[in-house]
């Protein structure tokens, strides 16, 4: 008897398996062929979303195989007949006719349902024609409304807020030095003679009249004053410093950059990047720094559509290989804004003592160094009261005497028998810059550049860059 029953309970798993398997299967496929595309999405965003279509996958195809394997054999194991022997007076035959008769068909949508799929077994090959031709009919449709080639962007670039004329100064550079590129930049933002601004052919007049407000009609017909002649700014701000504070080299603005603010976007005359592309003009020929355009960032960073990444062991080559790419870059078309983080140093002057020849005088090295230190940074010697007001009493070269390098030849060196000896007895000067601190990753020496491309597909170009230079690529699009 117990195996009569086990013998009924696989028999009966394996039948109802088999009834429901296929409808199973296709529900399954289906959703997992809707999934399986988003596994090559590219670029960054698909990096970081391919793990969704992973885990659907996954997950429902873990649950086709308990559905149609675990549960069957589970359920042959533990399902309970009802009931004892049979009483019905019915043969075997008349059981399995019995349950296979289909229920009676009850309500509107249920006899809807049966004539309409009745129809279809007639005539199946008529039903997967029409739908062959449907799924080309949608087909034609989506590509004429998007397309093959029309691009997808996860975060599509909207017009900016604002934009920021970046100014890299070269290293050691003073505040008025940069106040004076600063000043081109201004003029030819808002709309004087670019060249003229290039090569400093203004005044302090011509200034204040570029600068100065001007009226501006918006498309709802108000009037708004703006510095300079492009209908979409509100205002200009500058900001020039000499020694910058912590923060990425690739960060929107600089320190020294100039911000651009624009009008509300139902206001503006003209889409955004029109006037970006003007300003991109204007400033392109301006001398004495290296001048760039960035975009207000808008929802999460990115970084630059391509980033190119050098790594090696000498900072000299680094440098080498950098400008190399450098003007490897700006010959393709539709790439604008080319950056990079390698940092030449601070230019310095260095002092080599000769110290015999110093020892001849008594001196050494490092009453050498302090007065060099006083003469250059000072030394309080006294302090001078004013009312309830102190003041510092500094002696220190004159401040033209500090910006010159000849005035070290004429330096006297106090001796301690009382004689002043020149310098330029006891010591040589020569330039020289000092290396700084180089981009860390994993512990080897990193030179990375960024640039943006303009109307242009991104892969396309990421593709065409990479077969010039070869390299590592990162940011939203990379090569492989």
């Amino acid at each position: 008897m117990s195996l009569a029953r086990s013998s009924a309970r696989r028999s009966a798993a394996r039948r109802a398996t088999s009834e429901v398997a296929w409808p199973v299967i296709g529900s399954t496929v289906t959703t997992l062929v809707a999934f399986f595309p988003m596994l090559f999405w590219p670029g960054i965003m698909g990096e970081f979303m391919k793990y969704l279509p992973i885990t659907v996958i996954v997950t429902l195809s873990s649950s086709l195989f308990v559905a149609v394997v675990i549960n069957p054999a589970m359920a042959s194991i533990h399902m309970k007949l009802k009931g004892g022997p049979d009483t019905t007076g019915m043969t075997i035959d008349e059981i399995s006719a019995a349950v296979d008769k289909p229920a009676a068909i009850q309500g509107f949508w249920t006899s809807l349902y049966a004539r309409s799929l009745t129809r279809a077994l007639e005539k199946p090959w008529s039903v997967l024609g029409l739908t062959l031709c449907g799924m080309i009919l949608m087909f034609q449709a989506w590509l004429l409304i998007i397309g093959l080639e029309k691009p997808v962007e996860f975060f599509p670039e909207v017009d900016p807020k604002g934009m920021y004329v970046n100014v890299e100064t070269p290293e050691g550079a003073d505040l008025d030095y940069i106040d004076r590129v600063m000043q081109r930049v201004e003029l030819a933002v808002a709309g004087f003679d670019p060249g003229a601004a290039a090569r400093d052919r203004f005044d302090r007049a011509d200034y204040l009249r570029a600068m100065a407000p001007r009226e501006h009609t918006m498309p709802s017909g108000l009037v708004h004053t703006a510095p300079g002649d492009l209908a979409n700014i509100r205002m200009l701000y500058m900001k020039g410093v000499v020694a910058a504070g912590p923060g990425s080299a690739f960060d929107s603005n600089t320190p020294s950059h100039l911000g651009i603010r624009f009008l509300d976007l139902q206001d503006r005359n003209e889409r955004s990047q029109t006037t970006l592309d003007t300003i991109r003009r204007r400033v392109a020929e301006i001398p004495g720094a290296k001048v760039t355009i960035a975009t207000e960032e808008q929802g999460p960073p990115t970084g630059a559509p391509i980033n190119i990444e050098i790594i090696g062991d000498d900072f000299a080559v680094l440098g080498e290989t950098a400008r190399h790419i450098r003007r490897l870059l700006a010959d393709l078309p539709h790439v604008s804004d080319i950056r990079d983080d390698f940092n030449e140093g601070l230019p310095s002057v260095q002092v080599r003592v000769d110290r015999q020849k110093a020892a001849l005088f008594g001196l050494t090295t490092n009453a050498i160094g302090f007065a060099l230190k006083t003469a250059y940074n000072g030394l309080d010697v006294s302090t001078y009261r004013e009312g309830n007001d102190d003041y510092d009493i500094t002696v220190q070269l004159a401040e033209g005497d500090r910006r010159t390098v000849d005035v070290l030849n004429e330096l006297l060196i106090p001796a301690p028998d009382g004689r002043l000896v020149p310098l330029s007895t006891l010591a040589t000067v020569r330039f020289a810059g000092a290396l700084v601190q180089p981009a860390g990753h994993h512990l080897e020496q990193v030179v990375v550049g960024e640039f943006v491309r303009q109307e242009h597909q991104q892969e396309d170009q990421a593709q065409q860059i990479y077969l010039a230079l070869a390299g590592p690529f990162l940011g939203e699009e990379k090569c492989v």
